[in-house]
């Protein structure tokens, strides 16, 4: 999970990364390995 403290709104950039983040929060540990492999099989396959 997420340790980070939410940046500013000003900050958009950061902002954006915190809250993508922070939305897979709970996500276990396996499922988020899971998520990241077929990500990149797509992104290989695509390229």
């Amino acid at each position: 999970d997420l340790k980070a403290d939410q940046p500013s709104a000003l900050d958009l950039k950061a902002k954006a990364k915190w809250e993508a983040w922070n939305g897979k929060k709970g996500m276990a540990q396996d499922a988020a390995k899971e998520a990241y492999v077929s990500c990149a099989n797509t992104l290989v396959t695509k390229y």
